[in-house]
């Protein structure tokens, strides 16, 4: 019996502060001397007992002779090395393990952080290469079995899942070990040979109970008609396929008539879909252009005060439930599921408080730096790939398909904004968009549409607050100063004897 075990006390290395992040314990961990997993876990649960263990996002990354282990900024890379295992933490040495299989060695440690009582995630991804399915399977199989076995008294408590692999039974029988009605978002990706495997996770308590939902894969893919009504229960959906007329008017019918339904993005690829089909069997008329410059059309529904819009370029499809808020007199929108900063500010959490924001705009690419209470610096960077696409990087880079880069920038600081607490700390706000009077290769018409843009968007976020946000100072520099009067409006008067 080891010492730890017979004094029953946390051991000082592992003496942490009740808020515990997850790079703290991996750092206390000795993940290279081969350790069992019961010596892990036990160690792991001694410092549980100080409190929860938050992480923001998990990633399990399987490829081909290689495993990465990421919670948050920290990471863990298990690589094979003939018979033995060389293991890396973040950008530190690489150690050998040897006789061990690098699939072992990986999977110890995480069915050990998995067990830890207290361990709260936000966002698990499971990203696995197409060659490496089995692996995955095996994976899963063994984390599952060590859950049966009494591995973890409490359920998972995970937010938001997602799952980039076909193997969709593997991922149905771990769900039933995450609590029930803390899980609100799952992302999928869908092949029709697995459709068994879909059938079942469809009608688990944690898939009824969900708001967001993403099914993705390849978007010629049609996703079966019998699931359509399994979809009409949530807030936010996410497709990356081929629908047919019929199921997009059922889309359109059902976010009509549903009192919870508030978006439907639709990505497809199929050339022959006309979205023409779409407008004459809606009867939609009056087209005029949206902010991203997209067509868009309006309905009205009947008997109440919202409205149903529509925004349709070459290859998407967003049917989206706007709310007439009768206070402002204006319609407030759903926000897109799986912008960059859903994982910082939540809408469910409107606690959250920013000390300094700052914005940088480009003609090409915008960046928000960030200072808040829980995670302390966030630095985000938008950068367009093309017209539709927008590179989205914050610890790693990801690109965010139908959308522009200020579309991106805006949508995150409308989250931010406008969660902001009525009572906060004033905070510091600073607005920079380049000078390009002197750049001859820029066309300034389009850099003044991109202002207008951010700031028409950031003046409707503001409006839309019951309480003007407290700000100790504000600077806004920018070509155009008349462009800053539309916004002035919006703050607390205090703060302009401050202001750049």
């Amino acid at each position: 019996m080891t010492d730890e075990k017979k004094n029953c006390k946390t051991p000082p290395e592992l003496a942490l502060m009740p808020d515990i992040v997850l790079s703290n314990i991996f750092n206390k961990l000795d993940l290279f001397s081969g350790l069992k997993v019961k010596n892990t876990c036990m160690r792991l649960r001694f410092v549980s007992n100080s409190g929860t263990i938050p992480c923001d996002h998990g990633r399990v990354i399987i490829f081909k002779e290689k495993i990465i282990l990421q919670f948050d900024d920290f990471h863990v890379t298990y690589q094979k090395l003939g018979r033995d295992c060389l293991v890396q933490k973040s950008n530190g040495p690489m150690h050998k393990i040897f006789n061990q299989d690098y699939k072992n060695v990986a999977l110890n440690n995480l069915k050990s952080v998995l067990q830890c009582v207290n361990f709260c995630i936000n966002h698990l991804e499971f990203l696995v290469s197409p060659e490496c399915e089995r692996i995955y399977a095996k994976l899963i199989f063994t984390i599952i079995k060590s859950l049966e076995n009494g591995g973890r008294p409490k359920k998972l408590k995970i937010k938001v899942l997602f799952n980039h692999s076909i193997n969709l039974g593997k991922i149905n029988k771990l769900i039933q070990f995450m609590e029930p009605g803390y899980l609100n978002t799952m992302l999928f990706l869908f092949d029709q040979t697995r459709e068994q495997d879909f059938d079942k996770i469809v009608h688990t308590q944690q898939w009824l109970q969900c708001e967001t939902l993403g099914i993705h894969g390849n978007t010629e893919e049609f996703v079966p008609l019998k699931y359509l009504k399994n979809f009409s229960h949530f807030n936010n959906i996410d497709l990356h396929c081929s629908p047919t007329l019929a199921e997009m008017l059922h889309f359109s019918g059902t976010i009509t008539v549903s009192p919870t339904f508030q978006l439907c993005q639709i990505y497809t690829s199929r050339p022959e879909f006309d979205f023409e089909h779409l407008e004459t069997a809606l009867g939609l008329t009056d087209p005029y252009e949206g902010p991203d410059g997209h067509t868009c059309y309006s309905l009205a529904i009947p008997d109440s005060d919202d409205r149903i819009t529509y925004n349709l370029s070459y290859d998407t499809c967003v049917i989206r439930r706007e709310k007439y808020n009768k206070d402002t007199g204006k319609y407030e929108r759903s926000l897109a599921p799986f912008f960059s900063l859903r994982s910082y500010v939540d809408d469910k959490k409107p606690d959250c408080q920013i000390r300094t924001l700052n914005a940088f705009i480009n003609v090409d690419e915008a960046q928000i730096i960030l200072e808040n209470e829980l995670e302390g610096w966030i630095h985000i960077r938008y950068k367009a790939v093309n017209e539709n696409t927008t590179s989205v990087r914050e610890k790693q880079e990801r690109k965010t398909d139908g959308i522009n880069f200020m579309k991106a920038l805006n949508s995150d600081l409308e989250i931010l904004l406008k969660h902001q607490k009525p009572a906060s700390e004033p905070i510091t706000l600073f607005i920079q968009i380049d000078n390009y009077e002197n750049k001859k290769l820029v066309d300034e018409n389009n850099m003044n549409r991109l202002i207008e843009t951010f700031l028409t968007e950031l003046k409707q976020v503001l409006t839309s607050r019951a309480h003007p946000i407290r700000i100790d100072s504000l600077a806004i520099e920018m070509l155009d100063r008349k462009h800053v009067m539309q916004v002035l409006p919006f703050f607390t008067q205090r703060l302009w004897e401050d202001s750049g």
